[in-house]
């Protein structure tokens, strides 16, 4: 037996890893973006996706999968027939898939925004935000990670700011009228989630959540 106690490693912090951004402007129940870049494979990775979408008023989203593995919604904030949505699923083997989205109703567009997470457990925290002044506050656990999106619905190619709490991946014009950007934070503590675009709409969206490490 052992003089010395026996100290058990501590869980590591999470990691998350952003992939990328695409879209389509085209009309489509279904869109799909194939063999799409998902990181580093390994046994303990997260895929998130934030989506982006404008759609008559009736349709949603409804469904998502990466590489044939059906996603779960963390998080959605909608605004008659803007939408603005985070799901995850685990996928442990490959470096590319295919993102599928299916939407109901008549959709116009959508755009999408990648990570990868490691060492994630499920979601303790989420924020949602609409209108012309987009910023709530979102609690990341200690070791944690989180990730935020924003859309706008604004003419021509509006630029959006993030606040300190969130570091910005991706900001990119889908079509007239619709453009995303979205971010990602590491760390514990409480953070303001702020995304402000240099011209803004009732309709502009914000949509933010935070997994603990595990």
């Amino acid at each position: 037996m052992s003089l010395y106690p026996v100290i058990s490693p501590g869980v590591p912090d999470a990691v998350v890893t952003y992939i990328g951004s695409t879209y389509s402007a085209t009309n489509t129940s279904t869109y799909t973006f194939s063999s799409h870049s998902i990181g580093t494979a390994a046994a303990n990775r997260t895929i998130a996706v934030a989506l982006t979408g404008y759609f008559d008023a009736s349709g949603v989203i409804t469904s998502v999968s990466v590489g044939g593995n059906s996603a779960t919604k963390r998080a959605e904030v909608d605004v008659t027939a803007s939408e603005l949505e985070i799901w995850d699923v685990d996928v442990a083997s490959g470096t590319t898939g295919d993102i599928v989205v299916a939407v109901s109703g008549t959709p116009h567009r959508l755009g999408v925004g990648v990570w990868a997470l490691y060492g994630v457990g499920t979601p303790d925290d989420t924020a949602t935000d609409t209108g012309t002044t987009l910023s709530q506050s979102l609690t990341i656990s200690a070791g944690g990670v989180a990730i935020a999106a924003s859309a706008n619905y604004q003419p021509s190619t509006p630029t959006c700011t993030w606040g300190a709490g969130i570091t910005e991946r991706y900001e990119s014009w889908i079509e007239p009228n619709t453009s995303h950007s979205g971010g990602d934070a590491t760390g514990g503590g409480t953070i303001t989630t702020a995304a402000t675009w240099s011209s803004t709409g009732t309709n502009d969206l914000l949509v933010a959540v935070a997994w603990p490490k595990g």
